[in-house]
């Protein structure tokens, strides 16, 4: 899920999900209702849920780390998730 916190970052929304759908994932703009239903986070305006794709995730590192990035393990490799379509 993609996420806008501040109201320029809106404007993408739309945009992201657009190019998502047309290389064959699944994705939907959410609204800040839709958004808030399923994060519950006052900070959310809206965001791209993307139900098929790839995910880049670094369980070591708190969102404001200040420590070392090699201290901290990581994952970066990407690929395509099983049963969703290629274009």
């Amino acid at each position: 899920m993609s996420v806008a916190t501040q109201p320029h970052e809106l404007d993408e929304l739309d945009e992201e999900a657009a190019l998502l759908r047309r290389y064959g994932w699944e994705a939907e703009v959410l609204d800040r209702e839709a958004v808030r239903a399923a994060v519950a986070s006052p900070t959310y305006l809206g965001a791209v849920l993307q139900r098929t794709g790839v995910a880049l995730v670094d369980p070591g590192a708190p969102p404001s780390s200040a420590s070392s990035s090699s201290a901290r393990p990581s994952m970066t490799g990407m690929s395509k998730c099983e049963g969703a379509s290629s274009t």
